[in-house]
């Protein structure tokens, strides 16, 4: 095995450790369920006493009391949360104990709790909150309409939750490769994503820019990295553009020093950014910055697309790109050609040409 694959196989393995596609997945949630939680409990502390009596008439068996469960649900979900983000040593069980928690929500007291936020009506919300001048001045129709369209958002993610977070404990096992249809949607970031979706994939030699640099099928023919996880695809489009900003000295390195405080990493990222590079003794050449900033990604909580090769000429290619450049190729792939692999540190499939049946869109 060359140095470069042992390099790769090294910087897959890391990453199957700190499991960044799964971190992707939990922030999202978290962020999302904390934000319909959050609101909830804001539009609990516009009622007052003198709300509920109103409140009956808008909804069957609403009151101020109801909205309580938002900051229950969030409370039971505060500790595994906190256990996953930042990652502790036992994945798995961390895991393990989010997913008890959502499949008792789930299949528990949730649609018990949503069903009085699911019953109020925004027609009489309307209707009668102007008899009501005091909470009418502070936006509280306007804030009960959203309600039920809150608790809808709620319950969609918990279930999909659910599901979800089962199919990640699933993935952290020895040999896990995810079930897949005949034909599946899959996604390409790529710097060269106008040219590719006007010609489609070469079933030659090309130069790989995606998630993993240079790769190969099985029988190791040239292969088209792909991913199925849209969220690592949109990381990947954003670490692309942000490598080409660095390339035209756009994003320099107290940009990346900055981040790196904010996130209270600096340290680590300052030790880890060492030797990276292989830039000049300028901190702010190109490839130096590149260095420090694949530290960062490496150190932080964001995706980690994992840049190859010799960064000095990596930037200088960047350099005559612009982040226009950057798209990804929505595509159609036969996911029973043999010579298809599978890598779980990056979600990601590695696909013969011939595997693909057609560029459906490109995502900007």
């Amino acid at each position: 095995m060359g140095t470069r694959q042992l390099l790769e196989a090294a910087l897959e393995h890391l990453n199957e450790v700190r499991a960044a596609p799964q971190a992707g997945y939990l922030k999202l949630l978290r962020k999302t369920l904390w934000s319909i939680l959050d609101e909830l409990r804001d539009i609990h502390g516009l009622l007052d006493d003198d709300a509920d009596s109103f409140l009956y008439w808008v909804s069957d068996g609403f009151d101020s009391g109801s909205l309580v469960v938002a900051q229950l649900i969030k409370e039971r979900l505060q500790g595994p949360f906190s256990n996953l983000l930042p990652w502790s040593s036992g994945l798995e069980r961390d895991l393990q104990w989010l997913h008890r928690v959502l499949r008792d929500l789930v299949d528990g007291e949730l649609d018990d709790w949503l069903a009085p936020l699911l019953s109020v009506d925004p027609r009489l919300v309307r209707q009668k909150y102007p008899d009501h001048e005091q909470n009418l001045a502070r936006g509280l129709d306007k804030r009960l309409v959203r309600v039920p369209k809150l608790a809808r958002k709620l319950k969609r993610w918990l279930v999909d939750a659910e599901a979800k977070v089962d199919e990640l404990i699933r993935s952290t096992r020895p040999g896990y490769e995810p079930e897949t249809e005949d034909v599946e949607t899959l996604y390409h970031t790529t710097v060269n994503a106008k040219r590719l979706a006007r010609t489609g994939f070469s079933r030659g030699a090309q130069r790989a820019e995606g998630l993993g640099g240079q790769t190969t099928t099985r029988s190791g023919k040239h292969a088209i990295s792909f991913t199925s996880d849209i969220y690592v695809a949109k990381e990947i489009a954003r670490a692309l553009k942000e490598a080409i900003l660095i390339a035209k000295g756009k994003l320099r390195r107290h940009h990346i020093v900055d981040w790196a405080r904010r996130a209270g990493i600096l340290r680590q990222v300052l030790r880890g950014g060492e030797g990276l590079g292989g830039g000049s003794d300028d901190p702010n050449h190109p490839a130096n910055v590149l260095g420090l900033y694949q530290a960062f990604l490496t150190l932080s909580n964001r995706y980690d697309p994992m840049f190859f090769g010799d960064t000095s000429s990596l930037m200088k290619t960047l350099a005559r790109k612009t982040q226009r450049d950057v798209g990804i190729l929505v595509c159609r792939v036969n996911m029973r050609h043999p010579d298809i692999s599978y890598h779980k540190g990056m979600r990601e499939y590695r696909v013969p040409a011939e595997a693909v049946l057609e560029i459906t869109r490109v995502v900007s």
